[in-house]
């Protein structure tokens, strides 16, 4: 090969080396302008942000309220945490195929389980349920389509499934059965927590524990539970997305 051609192509591979590095400059420059802009320009905006999103996640935890003892350690009233099952109808991660594949045997599971129902009704009822979700996102949309304002009452989003309320230990085996052992956007499930207040020795000393409004918040109503109320009721506790701070007594 001529010298002088050998020489232009040595002269073309630094300019493309020249032109590539060039890139990669303004590119290494680029970020290094983006980061000092973030960190040192809109630092304190994203810090703001950041700080509003972390308290938005922020909830307000009730405590449960504290146990009452006799002298001799005897448990003599305590707090259970109760749960009301119901399913909402609407929620978008249903599909129709899974809830029509598992329907039988769930329903079967449920009427072993809690006898205020036959499977055969249970099965009504999810299905009676679906199909009016069905009716009333169909009205939804008509609605919005003609530009009404007419709000519907929709029934299918809070379905109570189970008759009953049911504690905790019973709410963690009802998620294992079929279509309930899913996403609760895929099932609908929405468990509703209740208080319910237990005294172990029944009417003994009844009077002397005392009461409690039904409105649990409203604390003590009668006795014990009246008197030392302040103390038994709590402070309420602070639940974050990854950090649980809870305040009671047990």
């Amino acid at each position: 090969m001529p010298k002088r051609n050998t020489k232009i192509t040595k002269n073309t591979a630094i300019s493309r080396y020249g032109w590539i590095a060039l890139l990669f400059s303004l590119v290494f420059i680029a970020v290094i302008v983006c980061v000092c802009k973030t960190k040192f320009v809109e630092g304190e905006m994203w810090r703001k942000l950041g700080k509003e999103a972390i308290s938005k996640e922020n909830r307000s935890v009730r405590p449960n309220r504290g146990n009452i003892y006799a002298d001799d350690g005897r448990l003599l009233a305590t707090s259970e945490p109760l749960y009301g099952i119901y399913i909402d109808f609407m929620a978008e991660g249903i599909k129709k195929d899974t809830l029509m594949k598992y329907v039988t045997p769930l329903s079967q599971e449920l009427a072993k389980r809690y006898k205020g129902k036959t499977a055969a009704q249970y099965k009504k009822l999810f299905l009676d349920s679906w199909a009016l979700s069905r009716k009333e996102l169909e009205a939804i949309e008509r609605n919005k389509q003609n530009g009404s304002n007419t709000k519907i009452k929709t029934k299918s989003r809070y379905v109570r499934i189970i008759p009953q309320d049911i504690n905790y230990v019973e709410l963690k085996e009802l998620r294992k059965l079929p279509f309930l052992n899913q996403k609760s956007n895929r099932c609908g499930l929405i468990a509703e927590e209740r208080t319910k207040r237990l005294k172990p020795f029944g009417r003994l000393a009844g009077r002397t524990v005392g009461t409690i409004y039904k409105d649990v918040d409203k604390g003590g109503a009668s006795g014990l539970e009246l008197k030392y109320d302040s103390i038994l009721r709590g402070e309420p506790g602070l639940k974050a997305a990854n950090v649980s701070v809870e305040s009671g007594l047990t």
